[in-house]
């Protein structure tokens, strides 16, 4: 059953990145694999990674997740990115907190207060907002060096096609 029924103004999956979207169960049925639930923060990152350890084969350096077999690994946060209003929105989530930004706006929601994500507190939770920021901004740096990188690859590859095309 969907749960994005205007509990934040959105119907259906339209990108939101509330816990009602971004909270989804991971499950894994195997032969090998132990029955435990494992409530610790993961990220579609961790997927790949997660088969790749499942069976046994090992992980390119390029890859960002974690396997979540791996119990000694304990994420602090996770990222989720959504294109809204034109303007790429991203947020960051721990266990207690979660920062929803956007260039036009922001949101931050204390989660072990306010688990429905209500009650915005950027305003009264400064030092937490900036911290958050802090981390949110690096990875948008990181982000966006990795996108200029591919783009880069991209336009060489069809100048490259263009090329083949003329004939001496």
């Amino acid at each position: 059953m969907d749960k994005n029924f205007l509990e934040h103004g959105g119907l259906f999956h339209k990108a939101s990145l509330y816990d009602e979207i971004l909270h989804v169960p991971l499950i894994l049925i195997g032969p090998d694999i132990e029955k435990y639930a494992d409530k610790n923060l993961i990220s579609q990152i961790d997927i790949a990674p997660t088969i790749l350890d499942l069976f046994m084969l090992p992980l390119p350096k390029f890859y960002r997740g974690l396997s979540v077999l791996s119990t000694s690994i304990r994420k602090k946060y996770v990222i989720s990115e959504a294109v809204k209003s034109g303007y790429r929105t991203y947020a960051i989530r721990t266990e207690k907190w979660k920062l929803i930004y956007n260039p036009k706006w922001q949101e931050l929601y204390n989660l072990e207060r306010d688990p429905k994500e209500t009650k915005n507190v950027k305003d009264e939770e400064k030092e937490e907002y900036k911290n958050l920021l802090a981390i949110l901004n690096k990875h948008i740096l990181w982000e966006e060096k990795i996108r200029i990188r591919r783009a880069t690859i991209l336009e060489k590859q069809r100048i490259i096609r263009k090329l083949r095309k003329i004939r001496f």
